[in-house]
Formats: C-alpha cells, sequence, structure tokens
C-alpha cells in the first residue's frame, strides 16, 4: 500500500505547491518585487521556491515521519532505517515543489483569461472524471459477488502506482528495500531521486527568467480588469442611486 498512499500525496502535494507557489510567486500585495530590485526574477524565484516548498510540504513530513517509524517499528528493521527513511521523504518532496513551480507559471501565463475558457476547462474535467467512473463501474459488474469484485477491483486498479516511471515509485522502492536491509538498491533510488530533484528545481529556475516577469505582469493585469469592473459596478450602482434619490425629490 505504499505505492498508492505515496502516489496519492504525490499528487497532492504537487496541487498544493502549485497554488501556493502562484501566492507566492504573482502576489498583488509585493508589487514589483520581480522587475524592481537588485535581485531580479531568478534569484527571487529562488527564495519563493523554498517559501512555497515550507508552506505546502511541512505537512508531508510531519505525516510521514510517524508512518515511518511505526513501520520500522513492526517489521524490526535495522537501525539506519530510521534516519534513511527520513532522507528520502526530505528528498522526495522537492519533486512536487519543482512540479508546481513549473504548472504555477505554465498556468499563469499560458492559461486562458476568460470565464469562458474557465468554464469549458472545468467541463471538460468533469466529462472527462465521469466517463472514467463510468467506465470503472461498467467494468465491475458481473461475474462474483460484488464486495469482492468491488475489492479486487480496488487492488487492480491502484496497479498502475506501481510504475516504475513514477516517482512515488521510486520513494516506496527505497524505503521498502532499505527495510530489508538492501542498502545498496536502497541507494540506487535515492540517487534516482536526488537526480530527478536537481533536473526539476534547474528547469523551475530557468523558466522563471522569463515566465516569471511574464505572469506576474498578466496576473496584475487580470486584477486591475476585474478591479475596474467592480468599480465601474459600482459606480453605476452610485449613479442609479443618486438619480433615485434626485427623482424622489423632485
Amino acid at each position: 500500500m505504499f505505492y498508492i498512499f505515496f502516489f496519492a500525496l504525490t499528487i497532492m502535494l504537487t496541487f498544493s505547491n502549485a497554488i501556493i507557489g502562484y501566492s507566492s510567486y504573482f502576489n498583488p500585495g509585493r508589487r514589483g518585487s520581480c522587475s524592481r530590485g537588485p535581485c531580479g526574477p531568478r534569484a527571487s524565484s529562488c527564495y519563493k521556491f523554498v517559501e512555497s516548498l515550507g508552506f505546502s510540504s511541512w505537512a508531508f513530513l510531519f505525516l510521514g515521519t510517524p508512518l515511518m517509524a511505526a513501520y520500522g517499528r513492526i517489521f524490526d528493521v535495522a537501525w539506519y532505517f530510521y534516519p534513511g527513511s527520513v532522507l528520502f521523504l526530505g528528498a522526495f518532496m522537492f519533486i512536487p515543489a519543482g512540479l508546481g513551480a513549473v504548472i504555477a507559471m505554465v498556468v499563469t501565463v499560458y492559461m486562458p483569461r476568460t470565464r469562458r475558457g474557465l468554464v469549458v476547462g472545468a467541463v471538460f474535467a468533469a466529462i472527462l472524471a465521469v466517463l472514467i467512473a463510468a467506465s470503472r463501474l461498467m467494468i465491475v459488474k458481473g461475474v462474483q459477488s460484488m464486495d469482492l469484485k468491488l475489492v479486487s477491483e480496488v487492488f487492480e486498479s491502484t496497479r498502475f502506482s506501481r510504475n516504475p516511471l513514477l516517482p512515488s515509485y521510486w520513494l516506496s522502492k527505497g524505503i521498502l528495500e532499505l527495510a530489508d536491509r538492501r542498502v545498496n538498491t536502497s541507494s540506487f533510488f535515492i540517487g534516482l531521486i536526488a537526480a530527478n530533484v536537481v533536473f526539476l528545481v534547474c528547469v523551475a529556475h530557468s523558466m522563471s527568467a522569463s515566465l516569471m516577469l511574464r505572469g506576474w505582469h498578466v496576473s496584475q493585469g487580470s486584477a486591475r480588469r476585474s478591479g475596474t469592473r467592480a468599480a465601474g459596478r459600482s459606480t453605476a450602482r452610485s449613479r442609479g442611486c443618486c438619480s433615485s434619490s434626485t427623482a424622489t425629490c423632485g
């Protein structure tokens, strides 16, 4: 169950880093922090990356450390399993942080800014989710008793989490190999995680040179447009109130 557990945590951490990264990179309160000042976008993105990593990933260590301690206590692992598992968790949390930073910058720059585009994307995602759920239910119907079929279908449907290309597989496999005292194999997976961490952080750092400044201007432009529309509506209301009061007085 480590595979599906860490796969789900990877998805949640990626979304969490993307959302917190967006609010950190393109915060309207920090007006002009990307374009003014001695730092520049790349140096500013490093600080904001660490900030979003701390806010979004502390719960991952808080949740994973007791789980590793309980697993080690039950299965009577070697002493080095405990610091090794913490090392795995600490290195792994940089992968969803890098993915979230890239997603935040790309979505801010290239996602359609109109409500129609957002509604179309949400409807498409909802239809796709309904179709996937319906296909799963159609497969479940049939042969054995429903409970046994549902249990077997759940385990069959989570087999994708054992894909060797998934970062959650590297984390799960490395921890399990470390628990079985196969240190050499576990070292391979920690090296694989570290290499991908360096790659994703370098990609996010290089993309920040162009996308971060553009995304900041896009987000500020949309904020100004929404503020202008709100101001226009309030002005129209105030004019309507003034005209109605004038007509009443007349």
